[in-house]
């Protein structure tokens, strides 16, 4: 990209960057094609606050060995209806804007950067697509589909796709019991994650991209998801459809063990337990034991004091004895 189109670029970049927007609708793209050289990963639909008008904004990822200098799209509107009443046909790159606000996902950081210098060309792993506006008729519609048409390389080939996004979805989580949302909660290792990138599907590996456990596509040699941070290894080995169903039969497992010891201990409670009958019973046996302690106790008390007027009595008939023998000698 020569001077003069970078500078056009940066003013148009601008100028869409200012303008004030409300997020309509957000487009789910969780579906992986697995053969795309470029996978969409983000799509929404913006109302122009002062315009009025009505725009769709798609974001990319190229997953093309080979460097991408141009795509097509088409979009379809539906209202109410099967059949599309509207098709709107759209290639990148598009007048200065160009591809949009290209980015990159930084190898230390794992968070995704605007690159500082536009390229006329998409290389591998690239992000592109933000703010370039796509013009939507202000007549209602319920529903918008994407098609991947074709891309066009920086050696010239051209390949048309005609990839329809929105078949084989991946497993929703909402759709899950209780029970395994359960098993979720207790091997999820990524709680603070879930307040601002909730889990919505079930992790997947593709052919070149992986789908994180919040619904954002990575690249197969990205270790961590670029949207919230969760490793790819351990939500494929822990969130898998087989993984939650074994911590589910674990988890039952377990209840079932703790359940059974909690009933033995309370039928074993129950056999040691008496009637309110034999209870009162026993507590008067051990009353009449413990009175009939205390009068021994006394017993014992009282005889211990009687001995002392024994004692002195004797000596005093001793002392009466020897004196009487003494007047009868005189």
């Amino acid at each position: 990209m020569i001077q003069k189109e970078k500078r056009r670029y940066k003013e148009a970049l601008r100028t869409e960057i200012m303008r004030c927007y409300r997020v309509i609708e957000y487009l789910d793209f969780s579906q992986m094609a697995g053969f795309l050289p470029a996978e969409v990963i983000e799509g929404y639909v913006l109302n122009d606050l002062e315009t009025l008008e009505y725009f769709a904004v798609f974001k990319f990822q190229s997953t093309s060995e080979k460097e991408i200098s141009g795509l097509g799209i088409k979009l379809y509107l539906y209202s109410h209806s099967v059949v599309s009443y509207k098709r709107i046909d759209f290639s990148y790159p598009n007048g200065d804007i160009g591809f949009g606000l290209q980015e990159y996902i930084d190898d230390n950081t794992k968070e995704i950067l605007p690159k500082k210098e536009p390229d006329s060309y998409i290389k591998y792993g690239e992000i592109f697509g933000s703010y370039v506006l796509i013009p939507l008729p202000n007549a209602y519609f319920t529903k918008l589909k994407v098609e991947f048409s074709y891309a066009v390389f920086s050696d010239g080939e051209r390949v048309d796709y005609n990839f329809l996004y929105g078949r084989n979805r991946p497993k929703s989580f909402k759709n899950y019991d209780e029970d395994t949302i359960f098993a979720f909660n207790n091997v999820n290792i990524y709680m603070k994650q879930e307040e601002e990138h909730p889990t919505t599907v079930i992790p997947e590996q593709g052919e070149v991209m992986w789908l994180c456990c919040c619904g954002h596509k990575n690249l197969n040699s990205t270790e961590y998801c670029s949207k919230c941070l969760r490793n790819k290894k351990w939500q494929l080995d822990n969130l898998s459809e087989v993984a939650l169903e074994r911590v589910t039969n674990n988890l039952k497992q377990e209840a079932e063990v703790s359940f059974t010891r909690m009933k033995r201990a309370k039928y074993e409670l129950t056999e040691l337990e008496e009637d309110p009958e034999e209870r009162m019973k026993r507590i008067e046996e051990y009353q009449k034991v413990l009175e009939n302690v205390a009068k021994q106790q006394a017993e014992q008390s009282r005889k211990k004091w009687m001995i002392f007027p024994k004692i002195i009595a004797y000596f005093a008939g001793c002392y009466l004895i020897i004196y009487l023998l003494g007047l009868l000698i005189r």
